[in-house]
């Protein structure tokens, strides 16, 4: 009878991926486990072994795991892909940006020729160093005089029809906690008195100008003590219910002060300036049940207001998705309310960021900076800014630009802002954050509003300020 012979394993066989011979040349290995053990094996030739069942059932799991092994190779290839296609888009869109930052600075010695492009600004009677305690005072009288031309100068002579105006917290209510409209009366008088002025009034714990966080007494101590905890103002803290009762004071004081028509002037309601952004003294954020709440109690009990957009606004381009994200619960809960996003941009500043080694981040004291913005910025930290033109169609809300810097942070510094090329070049910048005029069915313009008009006129016999002022005249001119 024939003898049966040994099976045999062929180093060259396919089925068997990467067979081993052990270091000692007495096994052969696959996949780290034992195929054989039968003594030193010839180099290069055809090994008889005899087939185990740990052999079979390597053999075995090596075949069945074969597909799996392809379906990984082939994830890796289309991994490989995307991230060849993801990165070759980013860098285009980086260099798209460089390119319209490098053609912003070129253009830079004229304004864009923008359809609907109009300015606006910001105007504090805080500014001028006005209190609840002081203005009544004979220094208060002569400050508040100044404060009053300057505001009908911008008004009258540099045809500025959009203002921003707050009401501080600490500068309505006296020291013993009662309403005290009083600071705010000739400026909200001589306001109504414009019927071409359209207003935007900012209410809130959080209104524009340092210390942000604008309360005093008793408030001021729930302030601080809310930064220590978690920094955030809930909408079950007494605090936001304190708030929005003062709130509801400035408008019940407007309600039963002005007419219906004048108080068709205010179109904007602002909640909590920079509402996502912790600054300032006891710096603290407000959460979004706070801020609507303070709606809801507008449309709820306000009807002359509550037809005005209800704007919330970002600092800079760091917490535009928390603003959106906040416009999207509004639009949910009020399909008909206007709505609006606000967008602080402060031009080839950057800020009051500190760098390593160096301190504060002064485009004068640092060349180049003044060539870099926020929104080249953003192409490297993210998309925000497209994110929210594209969401300002989706969502239907409106953007502006509710601060563009005209006033110098460092206060010997003359950057950013008034010099001409600087104020044009971030006027060409922030035009590019802002959906064209009817690009979306809420963006009925290019609203560009200036933070810093107070310091504006201050300086205004200075050949660059004076300038600045002539080119926002010719625009709202047009």
């Amino acid at each position: 009878m024939r003898a049966e012979r040994e099976p045999v394993l062929d180093l060259c066989d396919e089925n068997l991926e990467g067979p081993k011979i052990s270091p000692d040349n007495t096994s052969l290995l696959l996949n780290g486990q034992l195929l054989a053990k039968t003594g030193v094996f010839p180099k290069g030739e055809i090994i008889p072994f005899r087939r185990t069942k740990l052999t079979e059932d390597v053999l075995a799991a090596n075949k069945k795991n074969e597909p799996l092994k392809d379906l990984f190779m082939h994830l890796i290839r289309i991994g490989a892909l995307v991230v060849f296609v993801t990165t070759s888009s980013e860098i285009a869109r980086i260099g798209a940006s460089a390119i319209d930052n490098a053609n912003a600075w070129q253009n830079a010695n004229t304004l864009p020729s923008e359809s609907g492009l109009k300015f606006g600004g910001s105007f504090s009677l805080e500014q001028y160093g006005l209190t609840l305690e002081n203005y009544k005072t004979a220094w208060g009288k002569e400050q508040y005089a100044k404060a009053m031309a300057d505001l009908k100068d911008l008004h009258e002579n540099e045809k500025i029809n959009d203002f921003r105006i707050e009401f501080q917290w600490k500068d309505v209510v006296d020291a013993n906690g009662k309403f005290d409209p009083g600071l705010n009366k000739q400026m909200l008088n001589y306001l109504f008195s414009q019927p071409d002025i359209n207003l935007t009034i900012n209410l809130g714990i959080k209104t524009f100008r340092w210390p942000e966080q604008n309360v005093k007494g008793p408030y001021l101590n729930e302030v601080n003590a809310i930064s220590k905890r978690d920094a955030i103002v809930h909408s079950t803290d007494t605090l936001a219910d304190e708030s929005i009762q003062y709130e509801s004071e400035v408008l019940n004081d407007l309600q039963n002060t002005y007419s219906k028509d004048k108080l068709s002037q205010v179109k904007v309601i602002q909640f909590n300036n920079e509402c996502k952004n912790r600054f300032g003294d006891d710096a603290v954020e407000i959460d979004d049940a706070t801020n609507i709440k303070s709606v809801d109690n507008v449309i709820n009990n306000f009807p002359e207001f509550a037809k005005a957009e209800f704007l919330f606004n970002s600092a800079g381009f760091f917490d535009i998705e928390g603003i959106d994200n906040l416009l999207q619960q509004l639009r949910e809960k009020y399909p008909q309310i206007k709505l609006g996003m606000g967008i602080d941009y402060y031009g080839s500043d950057v800020g009051s960021v500190k760098l390593l080694f160096v301190g504060d981040a002064n485009p004068e004291k640092l060349p180049g900076l003044d060539r870099v913005d926020p929104l080249f910025y953003d192409n490297f930290l993210g998309k925000d800014f497209q994110k929210a033109k594209d969401d300002a169609s989706k969502v239907n809300y409106k953007e502006v630009v509710t601060e563009l810097e005209a006033e110098p942070w460092d206060g010997n510094a003359k950057l950013p802002g008034n010099i001409v090329l600087d104020f044009n070049y971030a006027t060409e910048r922030a035009i590019d954050i802002l959906p064209s005029k009817n690009q979306t069915k809420a963006q009925d313009d290019v609203e560009v509003d200036v933070w810093g008009l107070e310091y504006l006129m201050k300086n205004k016999y200075d050949p660059q300020v004076k300038q600045i002022l002539q080119e926002i005249k010719e625009t709202n001119s047009k």
